[in-house]
């Protein structure tokens, strides 16, 4: 395994939290839906679902937008699939912005 606290001239032999910090960074990535979301009551109902998906980290609605856009921030695109399953049992859509 490699010693990150060599690279940071840190004490191998001591504990660090920037060591920590380093060994479980990982890697989240932002996708953007379209939705057919009229207001914030709308919001208020997706968010049970959308806070339900286990490998959603964070996500918020832009009502301000015309095309109402939700953002999602994931560490596996796979989980973008289940947050758009999670609009659809709310009862709304979605379609994936590129």
């Amino acid at each position: 395994m490699l010693n990150y606290g060599i690279f940071l001239g840190i004490n191998p032999y001591q504990e660090s939290n920037v060591l920590k910090d380093i060994k479980f960074m990982e890697t989240l990535l932002e996708f953007k839906f379209r939705t057919n979301l009229r207001g914030p009551e709308c919001v208020v109902t997706i968010t049970p679902y959308l806070d339900a998906v286990i490998g959603i980290r964070r996500w918020d609605v832009d009502l301000d937008n015309p095309d109402k856009i939700l953002t999602v921030v994931v560490a596996d695109p796979g989980h973008t699939i289940l947050a758009e399953a999670a609009i659809e049992k709310a009862g709304y859509s979605t379609e994936r912005m590129f």
